[in-house]
């Protein structure tokens, strides 16, 4: 997280950090950015897909717009499957039918350069009060 939060300092945001209902903080970094627009990226387990969806159908009945995007895999869960459409249980011959897949995977985007940071004031909280790090347990 000290990382992810220098990387977007690096090209001028700021990160927010908050903890709480996730919907009641979103639609609380909305109103008081002033965002029409919602994004984040899937979660693949299904218990947290469940939560995004809550979540999702929770800040789109305040008015905000929600869009849920791939995540960070090079092939989406359900994705890379047998001929019999069933998933791989032998990792060579999955690795093999990623290798004839590499055309779909998207090339990386640049890190963008002209992105206009947010210029108001939000609440954040420290990463150390979220209680993460191993010297705080």
């Amino acid at each position: 997280l000290f990382e992810y939060v220098k990387s977007v300092e690096e090209i001028g945001l700021n990160c927010i950090i908050r903890k709480g209902d996730p919907a009641t903080i979103l639609k609380e970094v909305a109103k008081e950015s002033g965002a029409s627009a919602l994004f984040w990226n899937r979660a693949t387990e299904p218990h947290l897909q469940a939560a995004d969806r809550a979540v999702a159908e929770e800040i789109r009945a305040s008015g905000i717009e929600v869009t849920i995007c791939p995540g960070n895999y090079l092939f989406e869960p359900g994705h890379v499957m047998t001929k019999e459409g069933r998933p791989f249980q032998v990792f060579t011959p999955f690795w093999n039918h990623c290798l004839k897949m590499q055309e779909a995977i998207a090339k990386p985007l640049a890190v963008p350069t002209n992105l206009i940071p947010f210029k108001g004031a939000l609440p954040s909280c420290s990463i150390e009060s979220l209680g993460l790090c191993s010297n705080q347990l």
